[in-house]
Formats: structure tokens, sequence, C-alpha cells
């Protein structure tokens, strides 16, 4: 999850960013500008990003689920047939 989500996250920002790089030429062109270049992405900050959302997701799955504390309380009110997947 944390590799695809990491992929993904910095496919989309790169689309977004080219569509406003896009969006720019344009209008400069239409005052009658030349448009630079606006749009880089360092390799350093997309290895980065990624690397972040794997280990979010390292991080965050090895944490084991608590138990809801309404299901704590309906079984010390004596409902012991209560299930967990419910």
């Amino acid at each position: 999850m944390g590799l695809v989500g990491g992929v993904f996250g910095v496919l989309l920002g790169w689309g977004i960013g080219r569509v406003i790089q896009l969006g720019t030429m344009v209008y400069m062109k239409r005052q009658g500008l030349t448009s630079p270049n606006i749009w880089s992405v360092p390799w350093w900050l997309v290895l980065g990003a990624i690397g972040f959302a794997v280990l979010v997701s390292l991080v965050l799955g090895s944490i084991q689920p608590h138990e809801p504390r309404g299901l704590i309380l309906l079984r010390r009110c004596g409902m012991n047939d209560v299930s967990r997947d419910s």
C-alpha cells in the first residue's frame, strides 16, 4: 500500500504540475511574453516522497488495533456474546 500510494501520489502531483505549467504557458503567450519552464521535480524529492509513504505504511501497519471502548463496556455489563466482527 505504501509503495503503490507513494508512486500514485508522485504521478498525480507530476500530472497536476504539468497542467499548471501548460496553463501558465498559454496565459503568458496570450500576454505576449515568453514562458519559462516553471515546473521541475528533483529526483531526491520523488524518492523521498515514495520512501516516506512506505515508512508511514510500515509503522502504521505494525501497530496493533485496539478493541473499541464501546465493546469493552458492553462486555463489562455482561454482554459477552457480542462478537468482535460486528
